[in-house]
């Protein structure tokens, strides 16, 4: 089940979602939570989904693959292969 406020004004139209918005900056400014002179900002609040990445074991074998040359380099070893990507 979907649950977001995207898909909650795509379902009740932008009509009513522009009418909800406006109900509660209305109810904001009766209560006091907002003052006229924090609406003077227009600000974009788009969201991006974030491109996250897991930790898989492929990943994790690299990065200690990489931590492990670069401690051999530091004690002088000479390393036959270096696994660098051309």
């Amino acid at each position: 089940m979907r649950v977001s406020l995207s898909w909650f004004c795509i379902r009740i139209g932008e009509s009513e979602c522009e009418q909800t918005l406006n109900w509660t900056v209305m109810a904001r400014l009766a209560t006091g939570a907002l003052k006229k002179s924090d609406m003077n900002r227009v600000v974009e609040t788009t969201v991006q989904e974030k491109a996250v990445t897991y930790q898989t074991g492929a990943k994790l074998l690299n990065r200690v693959r990489e931590r492990l040359m670069k401690k051999g380099r530091a004690a002088g070893l000479k390393l036959c292969q270096s696994y660098v990507q051309v």
